[in-house]
């Protein structure tokens, strides 16, 4: 979903240069990731991610309002799920 290398490979050397895996040199030059999705990096996800509203509905005539969440897009989708599931760090 984002440009971040997900097989490291293994540093013997803790001070080398970083090399990239395959799929990490791939995705940087496709711009998709393995499942075929558009990279994004961290604040071009957070861009889609802001497009997501919720709308106040007012029913004429009483003063009753309800929230309507907009439908995500695919990728927004994808991004709240992975969220949702992801490890918490205390």
């Amino acid at each position: 979903m984002i440009f971040k290398d997900e097989q490291q490979p293994a540093q013997p050397d803790p001070v080398a240069k970083a090399t990239r895996s395959r799929s990490a040199q791939r995705k940087a030059q496709t711009k998709r990731t393995t499942r075929g999705e558009i990279a994004h990096s961290y604040k071009s996800l957070l861009a889609e991610l802001a497009t997501l509203t919720r709308n106040t509905i007012r029913v004429p005539g009483t003063p009753a309002t309800f929230h309507k969440l907009a439908t995500p897009t695919t990728t927004q989708a994808r991004a709240l799920e992975l969220a949702e599931h992801a490890p918490v760090l205390t």
